[in-house]
């Protein structure tokens, strides 16, 4: 406070700004629905994506690969896309219909090979088949057929039996 005391304009623009920063960062954290973690790398590094460009791939790995997906999937002319989220924590990323089915297809950014949500919609719809993407290779293990995240737009063809 001694800039108030010396009539330093300087240094009580600074101590504003800094209440300012603060006092809008947590409003931004309030209302913002982005993951802490970002949040404060944000705030903290200024953009952390300029210095770190991983760390985007890092932080939104999933989003980025589902992105992916749909985006495969429209060009392949898959029209719509849709997902089912259970009332527990078992999500599908998307269901495909064909000929009067609905394939479900869960979405892995890396080699991961959890599929509680496709387990969990067998368990209670029964398709006669599941899919997986991610970037493990082309294979096949009962129900479920994983492919590989860059033949992705080949479900389609997969499910006319082409």
């Amino acid at each position: 406070m001694e800039c108030l005391i010396e009539n330093d304009t300087e240094g009580v623009l600074e101590i504003i700004e800094g209440y300012l920063y603060a006092v809008n960062k947590s409003q931004f954290l309030k209302e913002a629905e982005i993951p802490r973690s970002t949040a404060y790398n944000v705030f903290r590094r200024r953009n952390p994506m300029i210095i770190d460009g991983n760390l985007l791939f890092t932080e939104f790995k999933g989003a980025l690969t589902e992105n992916y997906v749909a985006q495969e999937l429209l060009a392949a002319k898959h029209r719509e896309s849709h997902y089912l989220a259970s009332e527990g924590s078992a999500e599908v990323d998307f269901l495909i219909e064909d000929d009067h089915e609905i394939y479900p297809l869960e979405v892995k950014a890396g080699t991961s090979q959890k599929k509680k949500s496709l387990l969990v919609y067998n368990q209670k719809y029964a398709p006669s088949k599941l899919y997986r993407a991610s970037t493990m290779n082309l294979k096949h293990d009962g129900s479920i057929y994983n492919y590989p995240l860059y033949l992705i737009s080949r479900i389609l063809y997969s499910l006319k039996g082409e």
